[in-house]
């Protein structure tokens, strides 16, 4: 662990565009929480697109 704090997810851009393609490119309109599970799966709630988009490493 070196204490970094690093973007997965999400491109800064607002929107709803981008799922199925590079977490990088993930657009997202007001997320609002996110849970890291054990297997390496991301859980993104994206509040105002209405929906929970999951992650795979």
């Amino acid at each position: 662990r070196t204490g970094k704090i690093v973007r997965v997810a999400g491109s800064g851009k607002k929107g709803a565009d981008g799922v199925g393609g590079l977490p990088l490119l993930l657009e997202l309109n007001q997320p609002h929480g996110v849970y890291w599970h054990s297997s390496g799966e991301l859980y993104i709630a994206d509040s105002s697109n209405h929906r929970v988009l999951k992650i795979v490493k």
